[in-house]
């Protein structure tokens, strides 16, 4: 009898490396998204909770000094404008209405919110309000327009 010369088939076929490949790209259309829309949400919680930590200091300086801290007074809340790396901090003081006014964080172009804000706003009867206007849905600051 002679030995059989057949050659036992290695390997993937290209129609199951497709088929891989295929797979792949249907979970990355789903997963790529989704990411995308976490990291959005976690940029903006972190914007949110850096402006909440600073309206307690902006409480305290409104009650020794009777007036809501100048455009130039982020060092006299404990703050400074570049505090954060995904944005720039700024008060705006009401110029009517001296205990009233806001705390401003804008977003840097190097994050996906980009040139998106958010306010906290300081009312002398009302208290603070959180106003942001990015495309998140965020709990405890509401969706609006930044003035």
């Amino acid at each position: 009898m002679m030995p059989s010369t057949a050659k036992q088939q290695r390997g993937f076929t290209l129609v199951e490396l497709m088929i891989v490949v295929t797979i792949i790209g249907i979970l990355s259309s789903i997963a790529v998204p989704a990411y995308q829309n976490y990291i959005q949400k976690s940029e903006v919680t972190a914007g949110i909770s850096t402006t909440s930590a600073l309206t307690t200091n902006i409480d305290l300086f409104i009650q020794e000094n009777g007036r809501f801290p100048s455009a130039t007074g982020l060092s006299d809340v404990g703050a400074s404008a570049t505090m954060s790396s995904l944005g720039t901090l700024s008060l705006l003081p009401d110029p009517e209405v001296a205990e009233q006014g806001s705390l401003l964080f804008e977003f840097n172009p190097t994050t996906s919110v980009a040139g998106k804000k958010v306010q906290w706003r300081k009312n002398p009867t009302t208290g603070w309000q959180c106003i942001q206007d990015t495309a998140r849905q965020i709990k405890g600051c509401q969706k609006g327009t930044i003035m």
